[in-house]
């Protein structure tokens, strides 16, 4: 079998190099500003991602949706001592405290950002109150 003149000659070579060369960089390119490796680009996200991406943002949703009901729970069926518990410095306590008081339905555990969403959402309207 015999090779043609033109994949012979220097200058076929060199353009072949310049080729491989461009594609190589082409696809490193690619791949750096579409999963966003320098901080900008074009948000691509593998599925792990994406998955951990849609968990948090149903996690922030859910805390959002249940941090009024949690508020209002708190503030109508808590006793003084809770009320004033619930003030100290330790903020890790405020978890024990609300779980005691906060019963929302099909919804057994508290995780820490309700906890403290509605924690504060409960002493913002305490300090309401107490201004008026």
């Amino acid at each position: 079998m015999k090779v043609r003149k033109f994949f012979e000659s220097p200058s076929t070579a060199r353009l072949l190099q310049g080729a491989a060369m461009g594609a190589l960089l082409g696809t490193l390119l690619t791949v750096v500003l579409g999963f966003n490796m320098l901080g900008f680009g074009f948000s691509w996200y593998t599925g792990s991602g994406a998955t951990k991406l849609a968990y948090s943002s149903a996690h922030q949703a859910e805390a959002r949706v249940l941090t009024p009901i949690c508020a209002e729970w708190f503030r109508a069926n808590a006793t003084p001592e809770q009320i004033a518990s619930l003030n100290t410095p330790p903020s890790y306590s405020r978890g024990d405290v609300l779980k005691r008081v906060v019963k929302i339905l099909n919804h057994e555990s508290f995780d820490y950002l309700l906890i403290n969403s509605c924690a504060d959402a409960v002493l913002a309207a305490n300090t309401k109150s107490a201004q008026r």
